[in-house]
């Protein structure tokens, strides 16, 4: 019994601990710069490539370019820059827009 009362009564008593303000959900959206919610900022980054809205989108990586060419080795560079930008950076949708655009090249029949 000395034991529980030892450890057990002070949490039990102490009063909750104070949560400051500055980390209320509604003090962090209302303090946005751009006072937008945090949430749908977040979306609208997504969606546009990492640009703020209104803005133009970031210039796709070299890291991305090299990753499409890698998966389409007769993609040119400009066709992997302009299917990165069509799909806002995201790397599947532009592995997306250059299987749906590929050019008709006439096709060997194995013999």
């Amino acid at each position: 019994m000395r034991l529980a009362e030892r450890f057990l009564l002070p949490i039990f008593s102490s009063s909750p601990a104070i949560r400051s303000t500055a980390t209320t959900f509604e003090n962090r959206s209302s303090s946005r710069p751009s006072g937008r919610p945090a949430m749908r900022e977040y979306l609208d980054v997504l969606s546009t490539g990492g640009a703020p809205q209104g803005g133009t989108p970031r210039p796709p990586s070299e890291e991305q370019i090299a990753t499409l060419q890698a998966i389409f080795p007769a993609a040119t560079r400009d066709q992997a820059i302009a299917a990165l930008n069509s799909a806002n950076n995201n790397l599947d949708g532009a592995v997306q827009y250059l299987l749906d655009n590929q050019p008709n090249t006439p096709t060997v029949p194995s013999s």
